[in-house]
């Protein structure tokens, strides 16, 4: 960790100016041939004779002098040393070779850039040759991005729950250095019972920095070199290139959900304010800062897989016949086949993706679809997704009914209960209903909503905002003068 009394640290140029050509690139071979010709040469010469003088000393038969001897050791000294920086150097250019596959790989397996960053890491930290280190990113929360970050994933940090809450910038003296410069740190940090030091470099997408990878104590040297600090960077350029693959991915899925849902002005928003509502209960159940993202992630594709349903059963104004209910039913499974449309293999890919797409309309009594799963059979996080959803469902209008009122809404929510709803996601989110609010962020006025005010399904996908009333009023917000009344 850094920010400690009497550490020190320095700056280093920008990332993005590094392009000097390494050892590395130049291939450690060459470089090992190069300067042990360069030794035998020096020696012949400090010695006044050529290579073939020596040659034919040996063949003489005449024994070396002293000095002559105390050169050959050096220079079996420096062969071996070339020698040992040779075999490192070769494992390190395996190593980030192995990196690159693995985050290629890992990029096509997941639309998550949360779960990207967890599977990559330790192959990362093994380049490295790293006992501690970690990977940070901003609060992807509007309200709070500029000012906190959260743990993605640690290892060898003692604190307890790190990655289960946001922790402000002020907190983090290194961190939020590089997060708000945009350029790599080292920090050496001597304290009486141990000494660490670390290469902190940033990574961002859209043009922004958005979060760094922290590595500590090499298990090889005492302290990293530049050709460490390099080599950092460009494993960190890859892992961005890898972010790149992600988001491209993603904003095409979200497209085609957003586009599904444009077909009806009453769900305009729905994707979004289900993801929302899902990270807001996940956050209350104490889940990782990291799983509350992932939920939202996948919980704005939920519903993509209505793509492919013919507009006259989705804006049907009436109670759909059978052959319909059954099309309709075929979504999770079709969106699911979207999501793996680039990986259809069995390794595991996609796991939380293809859970809430394909699971979200399980119920807990087994009644539910595709699957017929029941109880804990069904996967967390689609049993947060299933409340959200309904209860999103319920409180918009829609083209065969108007939102049904508060009341209504929690006498169903309670009717609902160990038959289409987990027991607990159900109670942790009736105790936590009061205090959620919507808001408009692109709105100058800085008013929240209830979740069943008419304004508050008024308000566009890309300015949707879900959040607890007092993070709001923290930033500055009030309630709109209708919100006692609504709520």
């Amino acid at each position: 960790r850094a920010g400690e009394t009497g550490e020190a640290f320095h700056y280093q140029r920008p990332i993005t100016a590094f392009r000097v050509k390494t050892r590395r690139q130049r291939g450690p071979f060459a470089f090992t041939l190069t300067y042990l010709f360069i030794l035998l040469i020096i020696f012949s010469v400090c010695r006044g004779r050529t290579l073939m003088e020596l040659w034919r000393m040996g063949e003489g038969g005449r024994r070396m002098d002293k000095r002559e001897r105390e050169l050959i050791a050096q220079l079996g000294i420096h062969v071996d040393s070339l020698t040992s920086e040779n075999e490192s150097l070769r494992r390190r250019i395996q190593g980030e070779r192995s990196f690159r596959d693995k985050v290629q790989e890992k990029s096509r397996n997941t639309y998550s850039v949360d779960e990207f960053l967890r599977e990559i890491f330790l192959q990362l930290q093994k380049v490295m040759s790293s006992s501690r280190g970690s990977i940070v990113l901003r609060s992807q929360n509007i309200l709070d991005a500029g000012t906190h970050f959260y743990v993605v994933i640690q290892e060898g940090i003692s604190e307890q729950d790190i990655e289960a809450k946001l922790i402000s910038l002020d907190k983090g003296k290194y961190i939020s250095t590089v997060l708000e410069s945009g350029e790599s740190v080292v920090v050496d940090s001597k304290k009486t019972d141990h000494h660490t030091n670390s290469i902190i470099v940033p990574f961002g997408w859209d043009g922004k920095t958005q979060g760094a990878v922290c590595i500590s104590n090499n298990r090889g040297r005492s302290d990293y070199s530049e050709e460490d600090r390099q080599a950092l960077i460009s494993c960190v350029r890859d892992v961005e290139h890898g972010i790149g693959i992600i988001m491209r991915e993603r904003r095409h899925l979200e497209g085609i959900a957003s586009f599904v849902e444009q077909k009806d002005p009453y769900t305009a928003a729905h994707s979004r304010r289900v993801a929302q509502l899902g990270r807001l209960i996940a956050a209350a159940d104490g889940l990782s800062v990291t799983e509350q993202y992932v939920i939202e992630t996948y919980g704005r594709l939920h519903d993509m897989g209505k793509i492919g349903i013919p507009d006259a059963i989705l804006l049907k104004n009436g109670s759909l016949d059978d052959q319909e209910f059954l099309d309709i039913k075929r979504h999770p499974e079709k969106g699911e086949s979207m999501l793996l449309r680039y990986n259809k293999s069995s390794n595991g890919a996609f796991k939380n993706g293809r859970d809430i797409l394909r699971h979200h309309h399980e119920r807990f009594d087994g009644k539910g679809y595709p699957d017929g799963l029941g109880g804990d059979d069904i996967p967390r996080y689609p049993r947060i997704l299933n409340i959200v959803d309904s209860f999103d469902a319920m409180a918009s209008n829609r083209c065969y009914r108007s939102a049904l009122s508060m009341n209504e809404i929690v006498r169903r929510i309670k009717q609902g209960v160990s038959k289409q709803f987990d027991p607990n996601y159900t109670r942790l989110f009736l105790d936590f209903l009061p205090s959620i609010a919507y808001a408009d962020i692109k709105d100058q006025k800085k008013v929240y909503y209830s979740p069943f005010a008419p304004e508050a399904l008024e308000i566009t996908a890309d300015s949707f905002l879900a959040a607890k009333r007092s993070d709001f009023e923290k930033h500055g917000y009030q309630p709109a003068k209708n919100f006692s009344r609504a709520h």
